[in-house]
């Protein structure tokens, strides 16, 4: 029996694939079973690949052209090593206390290493300017920041009368603030609002109207991007012509990184859970727990972030060859888009129900008296959020248990995650034993239902941008436009 040609497209477009995911194997054989052509098809695919200059040496990938004849390296020496480690641990924040590096002693014992090395390595820290030197310590801040650094945080709330953020954000907002204490800056919170085609910026606790824009107002400001209508280039133009540092969190991945017009260099964009990485992550984990085939589940496919947690899966899944698969089950429409609620509240207005409600309004005390939109719309949105999203993911739950092959299923957060572990006890579905259920975001809801989750690091995305809105001149920073932090799984009983 002969073998069926093979062709050099099949072979370029999995290492095209493997480009774009920045994961290639080492073994030349191996890339070809994964890709299923011959070894010499593979071979001809990576050659021209190489003579492109996308690829060399062992495989390695290239974001730009590299030097002619550039080898591979030597492993980095233990020193460098623990100048990585303990870089990484002072961005995090995890070798920081009160503002400052814990002390040499402690340093010491923590990475067993010499003082004389430890202080070679804290010289070379300091020179890439995440570390100045005051007294015996290291401080995080230079001493003429530190104690009158002031940072604004701008959030779009989705209330048009308070400031309410869901509550991913409100972890994040809360690490930050304990971040910029220990770090010992002032924070204060802009929440900006839409107003017919206005945006207006009010104090986030009296409410009042602000300008956090004018010049004595900050030394640097955080834009905090939960949602896609909580991006608005008035605000981003704004923010850039104050001069000031710029960070902006993007956790919807909605920000334009491909704009020319936001290649600033006091504006950095953090990413931590809006793009894909945490897919990636994923996907890694679930592969060496031996799932070859999994499913993407998600009622909110309508938002980018969701989308991008998916196309991070099916990268890494593509990687690893035909014997893996990543199924999606997903609806096109989101149904946390609160302008259905709105829409909803306007409809069910009705003269009867109105009058009736304003006679038992009447006969109650005054702490009754709340107006019937604000009703309306806040049980508009517990049956969108609670009940139709459970419709709309038993639905796909549904389609994704008719799939023998599936050992795993993978949820856009924590919030689905436990209603998909509600399902598998309706319908007698072993947890972990037939499918493992796992998720996104590591709130309080995977730690009750002990599902694991992915953990977004916030930590470290918080300590990085202090360090970037303190210190924006520093070399580390004159190097990365978008800083993406790594967080990582939390396994527990369900996966």
């Amino acid at each position: 029996m002969s073998r069926p040609p093979q062709t050099a497209t099949k072979a370029a477009a999995f290492l095209s694939n493997a480009l774009k995911a920045g994961l290639l194997p080492t073994s030349l054989t191996d890339l070809a079973v994964r890709a299923g052509v011959s070894y010499a098809t593979m071979w001809k695919a990576v050659r021209a690949l190489k003579k492109a200059g996308k690829l060399h040496g062992s495989y390695r990938v290239w974001s730009k052209k590299p030097a002619p004849a550039v080898q591979r390296g030597p492993e980095p020496s233990p020193a460098k090593r623990l100048e990585e480690r303990l870089t990484r641990d002072i961005l995090s924040g995890a070798a920081v206390l009160n503002g400052r590096l814990i002390s040499i002693k402690e340093l010491i014992a923590r990475y067993g290493t010499s003082a004389r090395t430890l202080r070679r390595i804290l010289e070379r820290i300091r020179l890439e300017g995440f570390v100045f030197p005051h007294g015996r310590h290291y401080h995080i801040l230079p001493s003429d920041r530190r104690q009158r650094l002031k940072v604004i945080l701008i959030a779009c709330s989705d209330s048009p009368d308070d400031f309410v953020l869901q509550e991913l954000e409100l972890d994040f907002l809360r690490i930050f603030e304990a971040a910029c204490a220990d770090a010992e800056l002032s924070l204060d919170v802009a929440v900006l609002r839409q107003r017919g085609m206005e945006i207006v910026y009010a104090n986030a606790v009296y409410g009042h109207m602000i300008d956090p824009f004018v010049k004595s107002a900050a030394d640097g400001y955080l834009y905090l991007l939960h949602a896609p209508k909580s991006y608005q280039e008035t605000t981003m133009r704004a923010l850039l012509a104050t001069g000031k540092p710029v960070a902006v969190l993007d956790q919807a991945g909605v920000f334009p990184v491909a704009d020319k017009r936001y290649d600033h260099p006091r504006l950095r964009i953090f990413t931590a859970s809006g793009r894909e990485q945490p897919g990636k992550s994923l996907a890694r984990y679930l592969l060496t727990k031996g799932h070859r085939h999994c499913a993407f589940i998600s009622p909110f496919h309508g938002d980018a972030w969701s989308r991008n947690r998916c196309d991070g899966l099916k990268r890494v899944f593509a990687l690893a060859g035909g014997e893996c698969s990543l199924s999606e089950f997903t609806h096109s429409k989101s149904l946390k888009a609160g302008d259905l609620e709105i829409e909803g509240a306007t409809l069910v207005r009705g003269k009867r129900l109105q009058a009736k409600f304003a006679k038992w309004q009447r006969s109650t005390p005054a702490n009754a008296h709340w107006d019937t939109d604000r009703i309306k719309i806040a049980g508009l949105r517990f049956l969108f959020m609670q009940i139709g999203t459970r419709q709309a993911l038993y639905e796909l739950l549904d389609q994704a248990v008719k799939d023998r092959r599936i050992t795993a299923w993978v949820l856009p957060s924590d919030f689905a995650a436990r209603m998909a572990l509600q399902y598998c006890r309706e319908k007698s579905i072993a947890v972990p034993g037939k499918i493992a259920i796992t998720a996104f975001c590591d709130s309080p809801d995977a730690s009750t239902h002990r599902i694991t989750s992915y953990n977004f690091n916030f930590n470290a995305v918080a300590s990085s941008i202090i360090n970037f809105l303190a210190h924006p001149s520093g070399v580390f920073w004159s190097r990365r436009r978008v800083v993406e932090i790594e967080g990582k799984v939390v396994e527990r009983e369900t996966g």
